[in-house]
């Protein structure tokens, strides 16, 4: 998929000893930077896609997970956000990039003190349908805002579409 507000691309790798065959095999799905702050888990997928593919045939173990499930890997859900971390606009930035209040300005807020501060943008891990009334908040510059409605950001459908499909 791309990113709701940039069009940056969000990217998926498939691990598995027939990645273009679709195997009636278990598939397992792990994902990063829903958050945009939470930059460790960007980390964490690259490792686990590193060591996953150097120690095949070399680890019976990692051999048997490789040739016996369908091993997807999403290590940036939210592109935008990252990027307002990584261009040091925010290094607490936590949403998406949407600009809420269409003003074209994008990344605002009104502080730059970790997360609870009000900035503009979707929570993508308050987005997906689950309890999506029960979760996050209905208030469009709280940290935690769910976003108008259950998958209302090209992120979260994108995590979606790639899980119903596979």
């Amino acid at each position: 998929g791309v990113s709701t507000q940039e069009g940056r691309g969000i990217w998926a790798f498939k691990i598995s000893d027939n990645v273009y065959q679709n195997e009636d095999e278990p598939a397992i799905m792990y994902n990063g930077v829903h958050h945009a702050c939470e930059v460790m888990g960007l980390e964490i997928c690259m490792r686990l896609i590193n060591d996953l593919l150097s120690d095949y045939g070399n680890d019976p173990d990692v051999t048997y997970w490789v040739d016996n499930t369908e091993i997807w890997f999403v290590p940036m859900i939210n592109p935008d956000g990252h990027s307002a971390v990584t261009d040091s606009i925010s290094l607490y930035w936590r949403k998406n990039g949407r600009d809420i209040n269409g003003n074209g300005i994008l990344y605002e807020y009104e502080c730059n003190d970790w997360h609870l501060c009000d900035t503009e943008g979707i929570d993508n891990n308050r987005n997906y349908d689950f309890n999506w009334d029960l979760g996050g908040s209905a208030d469009p510059w709280a940290w935690d805002y769910r976003g108008e409605y259950p998958y209302s950001e090209s992120e979260t459908r994108a995590i979606r579409d790639l899980a119903l499909r596979e």
